[in-house]
């Protein structure tokens, strides 16, 4: 009995040993899955940061083409100022041709009367 109470025993103080090893082991994976979790979701987190990037570098893009729209039109605008200022002066020149002509034609008609 006494061979069989220290066999026992002997027995006993390995599953504790191995109890305390396999409570290490689980609080060790108990850990590592946490850890896990907030790796997934930082990932989940980046990954919904990286979507939004790639929408911003689009909206991004269409600004860019339409900044540069607006400048083609900025210039053509200019173009097109200059052209009716051109346009502008050479109706006024024809007014004032046309205002002579008439001037001289009223006068060419009371020279006729006269």
């Amino acid at each position: 009995l006494e061979t069989a109470k220290d066999d026992y025993r002997v027995h006993c103080e390995d599953l504790e040993k191995q109890l305390i090893e396999l409570q290490h082991r689980n609080n060790e994976l108990t850990s590592l899955a946490e850890e896990s979790r907030a790796l997934k979701d930082e990932n989940d987190i980046l990954r919904a940061t990286a979507d939004k990037a790639s929408k911003l570098e689009s909206t991004v893009e269409v600004y860019r083409k339409k900044l540069q729209d607006l400048n083609d039109f900025r210039r053509q605008v200019k173009s097109l100022q200059e052209t009716n200022m051109m346009y502008m002066h050479n109706t006024v020149s024809l007014e004032d041709e046309l205002r002579k002509a008439n001037a001289a034609r009223a006068q060419l008609e009371t020279y006729k009367k006269q």
